[in-house]
């Protein structure tokens, strides 16, 4: 009979049951009892606090629709910053192929110059090498030379 016993809780509700095995407080883990009082519907608002609550509220909105536009905001500057970001992705990319394709045609131009070079000094046994490290520009009727010498370097402004 004992384990069935009804107990106030701090609020002065009845409490019905028994506490859980090794529960030390005897309010937890217990529900209310149907005898107790419903506590049912919304507590009324008094004038002045229904005033300040509709100041609130519209604050609240204000702020919100600042912030929404805000953030629409920064997400049409975030849109044209990516756009402008994978256009100029879409430069390099050229830029590189274009570069890339640059690079095999002065090695096929070097290689030739090397062979050429070598069939020239037949009788020579150490070929000189030609400085791989110049640079090519455009000769006579657009066809393009390869420099033994950096066009940059002060040997060639000596001369």
């Amino acid at each position: 009979m004992e384990a069935n016993r009804k107990e106030l809780d701090p609020s002065d509700q009845e409490l019905e049951g028994s506490p859980i095995a090794g529960e030390i407080s005897s309010v937890n883990h217990r529900s209310p009892s149907s005898s107790a009082p419903p506590t049912e519907g919304k507590v009324q608002l008094s004038d002045e606090q229904k005033a300040k609550k509709k100041i609130y509220d519209h604050r609240h909105r204000e702020k919100k629709k600042r912030r929404e536009s805000k953030m629409m905001d920064q997400l049409g500057s975030l849109e044209k910053t990516t756009a402008e970001l994978e256009r100029r992705n879409d430069e390099l990319k050229s830029e590189r192929d274009h570069l890339e394709v640059e690079v095999k045609e002065n090695w096929r131009i070097l290689s030739q110059l090397l062979d050429n070079n070598a069939g020239q000094n037949t009788e020579v046994q150490n070929l000189p090498q030609i400085n791989i490290n110049g640079e090519s520009s455009m000769g006579l009727n657009d066809r393009r030379e390869m420099n033994q010498v950096p066009i940059t370097s002060s040997k060639f402004r000596n001369n």
